[in-house]
């Protein structure tokens, strides 16, 4: 009989045959597979990657748009307030609707403040009762332009058909915000399809 018996050294040669016989196998088999799921998940990552950026994109976007929306307000209501002829008619309107017996309107003073903000007043001189004073005030708040009260005084007088009557002497400023030559380009851009 033969004795087949492989040394120590031999059998370890054996075996680092066998070990690097299979992983050339694996790799061989795997390796395709592994390429292809490494390229997979780098694509999915750069389409992740773009989706992320098209949110972001998107996002900022819609607020331009709302910015740009703002800025085209502000222009509304600062046309508004420029008008001082509309002004003028649209007060007019107002304190008769409310029922006022409107004696004058008239301009007041001008300023500008810091911050590009230019300040015309309108003074306004009328009678009615009290409750006719309440409506003129709140049909002033749904005025297109920026404005505010300045100051005011009432006046008791006559009593005239059971109701006090009221003189009214008010002082209305309205507001003109400058826009800064980024937002106007802003502005521009987004009137633009």
């Amino acid at each position: 009989m033969i004795r087949n018996i492989l040394t120590i050294r031999e059998t370890g040669s054996v075996l680092a045959i066998v070990i690097a016989l299979l992983g050339a196998t694996a790799h061989w088999v795997l390796s395709p597979r592994a390429g292809e799921a490494r390229r997979i998940d780098a694509e999915r990552f750069i389409l992740s990657a773009s989706m992320n950026q098209q949110t972001a994109t998107g996002a900022i976007n819609a607020r331009l748009d709302q910015i740009a929306e703002r800025v085209n307000e502000i222009d509304r209501r600062n046309n508004a307030a420029k008008d001082s002829v509309g002004l003028y008619d649209d007060i007019l309107n107002r304190g008769l609707e409310a029922g006022l017996i409107v004696g004058r309107i008239s301009p007041g003073r001008q300023q500008t403040l810091r911050g590009n903000v230019e300040i015309v007043s309108i003074r306004v001189s009328a009678k009615g009762d009290y409750d006719q004073i309440a409506q003129f005030f709140r049909s002033l708040e749904t005025m297109k332009s920026f404005h505010q009260i300045g100051d005011f005084r009432l006046l008791p007088r006559d009593t005239s058909n059971g109701r006090k009557v009221v003189a009214l002497d008010v002082e209305i400023q309205f507001s003109q915000i400058g826009i800064s030559k980024d937002l106007a380009a802003l502005r521009r851009k987004a009137a633009t399809p």
